[in-house]
């Protein structure tokens, strides 16, 4: 006698959800996208802010600074200007003072030639006689 096939059990398919459910997924996977690209973009907005902020501070300390350094260079160039004047004057100084005490040393020099000289006496002239 033939035996009969034993009938092979069929694997049990799990169902997948039903197209609404499905559907209805993907709307709130869509947004809770959306709503992390909100959060992501508010985030890059502040942090943008923050730059900004942080720049103009950064733009007014630059300025402060620039306007203290023109201050300071302006200060540098009149106080160069006074320091060549000083010297030219002091080297005018010296050669002046130079010239009066060659002039002044040659008077007394020439005050002290003259005094130890002594004075010149004139010869008298013996008369001459004439016979007449």
């Amino acid at each position: 006698m033939a035996r009969k096939k034993r009938a092979v059990k069929k694997a049990r398919v799990a169902k997948g959800k039903s197209v609404a459910k499905k559907r209805a997924g993907k709307r709130a996977a869509s947004a809770a996208k959306k709503v992390a690209r909100a959060a992501a973009a508010a985030k890059k907005k502040a942090l943008a802010q923050k730059t900004n902020a942080a720049k103009a501070a950064m733009k007014g300390k630059i300025s402060a600074v620039s306007s203290a350094l023109k201050a300071a260079k302006a200060q540098l160039k009149v106080a160069v200007k006074r320091e060549q004047a000083i010297v030219k004057m002091a080297k005018n100084k010296e050669a002046a003072v130079a010239k009066f005490l060659a002039g002044w040393t040659k008077k007394q020099m020439a005050k002290i030639a003259k005094a130890s000289k002594g004075k010149k006496r004139r010869k008298r002239r013996a008369k001459v006689v004439t016979a007449a």
